[in-house]
């Protein structure tokens, strides 16, 4: 079965892109043609990650469970049985509506619109860091700022962070209504991801500590390539160090700062499952990279049309 992403802005094609099918998706197809589950289109997630897909050794399936780090979904709102090359060809589309500037990198196809349905939780944006009046300023993180630059992948722009030491110089998020409550759901195994750009050639850390309260909190340290460019660094939930006795169900408030003595700048920090997860019933059927990425304009809508191939010739009266 091949299958093919085709991308539209205002009626154009503006380019297509083969897939991978993962081996959860190998399944979930197969389950959704013998009618076990109602059907395998119903969502496509696109990210800003381009991490290359990880193939399994036994065959040309691909272990990927989720987007490297996925900014939206288009529901499927059409589909179709079309002929392409004499073959039978199961087409769905859906259309990017929201009046923001996004750009695509990678792109996946999900049977539905929560990933594990068990708990009704999918992966989630913590922070897309755009709005800085959520963010309060502590001493030399006052000089923290949003800039324009075309590096940003979510919007357009970055927020540059100045070096400081967490003691005394930091950014706080206050979550004293438990907006950040749904992070208890997830497991130690699942998936912290931290999106951003560091021009510098030197690794820096940027660090995000989750208190319960001024005792009791979790720490995550993200550290950057040594290479300068745009990173997505990840880290399991289970590697955060804890000091006291908190709970990821009553976090009240987030500090993060960054060691660098160069501005680091952010873009996004979000939380997945695991790679443990092989859902299928629920999980990724396919995921595809983009050689050159995809930029949708603010707002113009912008359709993406997945066409799978049954692999059978047509003509079965």
């Amino acid at each position: 079965m091949d299958g093919i992403y085709r991308f539209y802005l205002e009626d154009r094609l503006i380019h297509e892109q083969k897939n991978a099918l993962t081996v959860a998706g190998r399944s979930i197809v197969i389950k959704s043609l013998l009618g076990v589950i109602p059907n395998f289109a119903n969502t496509i997630a696109y990210g800003i990650g381009d991490s290359a897909n990880v193939f399994s050794a036994s065959s040309s399936l691909i272990t990927n469970s989720t987007l490297n780090f996925e900014t939206g979904r288009a529901r499927v709102i059409g589909s179709s049985l079309q002929v392409e090359n004499n073959n039978d060809i199961l087409v769905y589309s859906g259309t990017i509506n929201d009046p923001f500037q996004s750009e695509i990198r990678e792109v996946g196809l999900y049977p539905s619109p929560v990933l594990d349905s068990s708990i009704g939780m999918d992966g989630s944006l913590i922070f897309n860091f755009d709005n800085v009046d959520n963010f309060i300023k502590f001493g030399t993180a006052s000089g923290a700022q949003l800039i324009s630059a075309a590096a940003a992948r979510i919007g357009s722009e970055l927020f540059s962070i100045p070096q400081s030491d967490g003691a005394s110089d930091y950014l706080q998020y206050s979550s004293t209504d438990g907006t950040l409550e749904y992070i208890s759901r997830y497991t130690s195994q699942d998936t912290f991801r931290l999106a951003g750009l560091d021009n510098n050639t030197s690794s820096a850390t940027i660090n995000f500590r989750f208190y319960t309260d001024s005792s009791n909190y979790y720490d995550l340290s993200f550290a950057t390539p040594t290479a300068s460019g745009y990173f997505i660094s990840e880290l399991a939930k289970g590697q955060a160090t804890i000091t006291g006795n908190p709970s990821w169900s009553n976090i009240t408030f987030v500090r993060f700062w960054q060691n660098n003595t160069e501005s680091v700048l952010l873009d996004g920090l979000r939380i997945d499952l695991g790679s443990y997860v092989v859902d299928t019933n629920y999980g990724l059927i396919s995921r595809a990279v983009l050689p050159e990425p995809i930029r949708k304009p603010a707002s113009i809508p912008l359709t993406i049309e997945y066409s799978l191939s049954l692999g059978f010739n047509y003509g079965v009266s």
